[in-house]
């Protein structure tokens, strides 16, 4: 047996048990907030998105002269293959956004519609948390996009603030 369809077979475990023991419990409340906890959160996240608009704020766009001096033969061999002319992705655009609507699913689910308000607080802290830290990290790393490393891609999209934010998004 190969060691992918081992791990397929004990994930598929866990969901399925995990599934019938909470079942069995109708009662469960799957969430313990607490204000101060919460408080702690929502306080560090907001202080976070402020240092990352900070950070995001102040980087200055490519100059021309820059720009020519980049060479793609010091760029590391993974990023090097990822290279090519800028290009709009719409579809890449329209499922980030679109997945920040996947939570409105736990209203259709009887026993999440009760806890709507908790799982709506969770949701917030946790995209405040992640974007805060994904906006620090480009900020502070200001690595530069493959495209910007195209002689086909515009000159005015090699310009710009986000063609010096390239990390994980």
């Amino acid at each position: 047996m190969n060691i992918a369809r081992l791990r397929l077979i004990v994930v598929l475990i866990m969901v399925f048990s995990s599934d019938v023991l909470i079942s069995q419990n109708k009662d469960l409340k799957p969430f313990n907030l607490n204000f101060n906890r919460e408080a702690v959160i929502f306080g560090s996240g907001s202080i976070a998105t402020v240092t990352a608009f900070v950070l995001l704020e102040n980087i200055k766009p490519f100059t021309p002269e820059e720009i020519s001096l980049l060479d793609p033969g010091v760029v590391n061999s993974f990023d090097r293959k990822t290279i090519g002319p800028y290009k709009e992705d719409y579809l890449g655009d329209a499922l980030l956004y679109t997945s920040y609507l996947i939570p409105v699913s736990f209203v259709a689910y009887g026993r999440t519609r009760a806890d709507i308000l908790d799982l709506a607080l969770i949701y917030g802290e946790v995209l405040l948390l992640q974007s805060s830290i994904n906006g620090i990290i480009k900020g502070a790393v200001q690595r530069t996009r493959p495209f910007v490393y195209d002689d086909e891609t515009p000159i005015d999209k090699k310009t710009t603030t986000d063609a010096r934010i390239s990390f994980f998004s």
